[in-house]
């Protein structure tokens, strides 16, 4: 029998280790506790928000009322922050599936 080619066993090694990669993200919760903390009702600024978890993937508004979503490819869960008119957080709701 012959020996793996150098090229063969590289290939292996980038997909094996992709797929500890895919399987780590996915585990992953969208937000962790530590950042939750940062999220005051009634003081925490959009601004703020934007600057603890980065840009939201969907953003929905009514004039009166705004949710932000946050939900990280492959990761089991999401995150809504609501803001009222003026920009202040009035509830998130966190779920991790």
């Amino acid at each position: 029998m012959r020996p793996f080619s150098k090229s063969l066993k590289f290939c292996i090694g980038i997909i094996g280790v992709s797929i500890i990669a895919f399987t780590l993200d996915t585990l992953l919760p969208p937000a962790s506790e530590r950042k939750l903390a940062f999220l005051i009702r009634g003081t925490t600024s959009t601004q703020e928000v934007e600057d603890i978890f980065g840009k939201p993937q969907r953003v929905r508004g009514d004039g009166t009322r705004q949710a932000w979503r946050y939900s990280p490819r492959f990761c089991m869960g999401y995150l809504d922050v609501f803001f009222d008119a003026s920009g202040r957080l009035v509830d998130y709701n966190y779920e991790r599936f």
